[in-house]
């Protein structure tokens, strides 16, 4: 059971960590080098946008979930750090936890409240503009390489290949296992398959 529990959690940690990499690096790539060759007063106005539009549930799941995924493996880890590929996944964790989670909180969060005070015309918003694109990009550059980094070591660390698909094999094939404990036949469904992890299901 444990074994099960911590190989989807470390999946969940792992595909959130790539897609909060996603995100960051499209701010670091591409995002904020639009933003800058607008008017200041423009760049302010879209950003301010931006900063409102971003506090919704899928966003705030990926990004929390993913730090509290982060969070339980790092434990864990400690638990058992004999095991083999801990280190990696205690790795990913804190990657993740301090270079993208931490670093958000801490550093950009801070310059979207003072870009959030400032009016897109006024006077003061065009040398606060300069310094949020610069200061606030930088940051993000961190934030990004956290991200992908924590994913892919913790990923690493999960376990061999071979068993990778056999878990896999195991959580996902739908639905065939499970209609046939309800009176349906194989030959209703295009796989039969486990759809439960071990841990869950009732063996024959």
């Amino acid at each position: 059971m444990a074994d099960d529990l911590r190989f989807v959690l470390t999946i969940v940690a792992a595909l959130g960590c790539g897609l909060v990499g996603g995100i960051f690096f499209g701010f670091s790539a591409f995002i904020m080098k639009a933003l800058a060759r607008l008017g200041a007063g423009q760049g302010i106005a879209a950003m301010q946008s931006i900063n409102v539009a971003v506090i919704n549930p899928w966003f705030l799941s990926v990004f929390l979930g993913t730090g509290a995924a982060c969070l339980v493996l790092g434990g864990w880890s400690l638990w058992e750090w004999s095991r083999p590929g801990t280190i990696c996944v205690a790795s990913g964790s804190v990657l993740y936890l301090v270079g993208t989670f931490v670093v958000t909180i801490a550093c950009n969060v801070p310059w979207n409240d003072r870009l959030a005070g400032v009016e897109p015309a006024s006077p003061a918003g065009a040398p606060l503009w300069a310094q949020y694109v610069n200061s606030w990009t930088r940051w993000n550059h961190s934030a990004d390489g956290g991200g992908p980094g924590g994913g892919g070591v913790a990923d690493d660390g999960a376990m061999p290949v071979r068993e990778w698909r056999t878990r896999l094999t195991d959580l996902l094939w739908f639905p065939g296992e499970l209609g046939c404990r309800f009176g349906a036949t194989p030959n209703d469904y295009w796989v039969r398959g486990p759809i439960w992890p071990r841990w869950i299901r009732s063996e024959p």
